[in-house]
């Protein structure tokens, strides 16, 4: 009977001790996902309050950097809800989603052309004859056709652009030395866009990745 009492003990001592270490696992990894989150929210209250870092490339072309706002598939959803809806209507899983860029372009051309008479024919049986002034430009990235016809202009406009985005990790660092990503992850995501049309200045660009 002793020993029934004693194994009835010693099951409970290591029921017990099991359980503690469950306990102190969970509350472990709840620690550390709550400094996670807090440093999360820390970066992302960085990001908002910084201005996004603008410079020239080939001493002309409008470029960007910015760093990602790190942000969950729920925080994604409920803060920016009518960004979220414009993604549903695309071909893809919103729960799949990874990350988002948001690019706002400004394109000015200064364009000169010649202007040239054009006869037109409106009424071949009435002879209604009409000289109007046309004119036409055209480069690689936009072409512009118009012609003035009493006080009025008539345009057609083609522009074209071409944007770059290229993502890169920025890694963690331990005494200065840069520390490789597949063993200790990355301390943030930055995201360079420049515009390859000169006339075209990239006034904003949000970056946000969403983390399942």
């Amino acid at each position: 009977m002793l020993n029934k009492y004693k194994n009835i003990l010693n099951i409970a001592i290591v029921v017990c001790i099991v359980a503690f270490l469950i306990g102190v696992a969970w509350l472990a990894k709840s620690f550390k996902q709550a400094r996670e989150d807090v440093a999360r929210l820390q970066g992302n209250q960085v990001v908002l309050l910084s201005e996004i870092d603008r410079y020239k490339v080939a001493d002309s072309l409008s470029a960007v950097q910015t760093t990602a706002l790190r942000l969950t598939l729920n925080e994604y959803m409920s803060l920016y809800s009518s960004e979220c809806e414009q993604v549903r209507q695309l071909k893809s899983d919103i729960k799949g989603l990874q990350s988002v860029v948001n690019t706002q372009t400004e394109t000015i051309n200064e364009l000169k052309a010649a202007v040239k008479p054009v006869v037109v024919v409106h009424d071949t049986i009435m002879a209604v004859i009409d000289t109007l002034q046309c004119f036409n430009y055209s480069d690689k990235w936009i072409d512009v056709d118009g012609c003035i016809e009493d006080d009025s202009v008539s345009l057609s406009v083609t522009s074209r652009d071409e944007l770059l985005a290229v993502e890169s990790l920025q890694r963690k660092r331990f005494l200065g030395i840069p520390l490789p990503i597949s063993w200790f992850g990355y301390r943030s995501r930055t995201v360079d866009v420049v515009s390859c049309n000169p006339n075209t200045v990239i006034k904003n660009v949000t970056y946000k990745t969403i983390e399942q």
